[in-house]
């Protein structure tokens, strides 16, 4: 016979066998956010190795603590922030509403950011430019725009940005004349001497398929870095995951399952957030229109003072 102990041990491993991610969900991450907030400041950048600097630009830097000890909160984005990506990719490159971002969801992490010095200090600390979070936002934007683009589909939209011409098919993330802002793309996407397979696949002046594997490109090259396969634990057990190395990895991991899931991204319907989230089966109900209870409650008291 069994007794106590043991039939909890097993229902404990049961349990922990019927919550561990699939194989279409083997990501594991964990980001950190300073209680401090983040601030813009003027900072030089260094090259620890070499003691190299050089010239001193603006950057998001944590606020100092006003504590005796330095206070962070770890949280895994991927499972509290279903949209996260569209909520980075929706907001304004105002260097306000950037680091109120970084307060909610910390900095961005690793190939945005590098050691600087502030003035007046005599240690290194992380920082992020404000030319490379423009860049990362215009970046996530052009992905998001393409999706939701091929997803409604929107073809004004895509004739506007996938163009046929005498050699091939092109995607033009904006007009081809004027002044190009930084991360303005241009994709060869198929022509007679570079991917003649795919030229042959696509139906001549269709713009949801090019669309596609333009899609795939700008996503696949944002994905060649920044997140690796590791063994890892699990509630105690061992489990294979795919683990991001930053929050930039993580949002655009979480764009490619949004993408290969065709998973629906809604926005809060309360009026001061701007939060986006996940509506499926295990996220949140269809129908839902807030994205978290506080939201739903601040929208029904502005409700009942009309």
């Amino acid at each position: 016979m069994f007794n106590c102990v043991t039939v909890i041990r097993y229902l404990s491993v049961r349990k922990r066998e019927m919550e561990r991610p699939q194989a279409s969900d083997f990501l594991q991450f964990s980001w950190r956010v300073e209680a401090s907030g983040y601030k813009w400041v003027q900072a030089v950048p260094i090259d620890l190795k070499e003691g190299k600097r050089w010239k001193r630009g603006q950057f998001l830097c944590a606020a100092p603590s006003t504590g005796a000890r330095r206070l962070v909160t770890d949280y895994n984005p991927l499972r509290t922030a279903s949209g996260l990506f569209k909520t980075f990719a929706k907001r304004e490159p105002n260097p306000e509403l950037i680091a109120a971002f970084a307060k909610e969801y910390g900095q961005l992490g690793t190939g945005v950011g590098e050691m600087v010095v502030m003035e007046g200090e005599s240690f290194a600390r992380w920082g992020e430019s404000y030319p490379a979070w423009k860049l990362e936002l215009e970046r996530m934007r052009q992905a998001v725009e393409l999706w939701d683009a091929i997803e409604s589909p929107d073809l004004r939209m895509l004739e506007r940005r996938i163009k046929w011409e005498k050699d091939g098919v092109f995607y033009y993330s904006h007009p081809k004349r004027g002044k190009k802002p930084p991360g303005a793309k241009l994709i060869r996407i198929a022509t007679e001497a570079e991917n003649p397979q795919i030229l042959e696949r696509i139906l001549p002046d269709d713009v949801i398929e090019p669309a596609k594997w333009a899609l795939q490109r700008i996503i696949n090259n944002s994905l060649k870095t920044g997140a690796s396969l590791q063994l890892l634990f699990d509630d105690g057990e061992l489990g294979l995951f795919q683990a991001p190395d930053s929050l930039r990895s993580a949002m655009w991991i979480q764009l490619a399952q949004a993408v290969s899931g065709h998973k629906k991204i809604v926005k809060c319907r309360h009026r001061q957030c701007d939060t986006w989230f996940q509506v499926a089966p295990g996220v949140g109900r269809d129908g839902k229109i807030y994205c978290k209870p506080a939201c739903r409650a601040a929208a029904h008291r502005k409700e009942q003072k009309k």
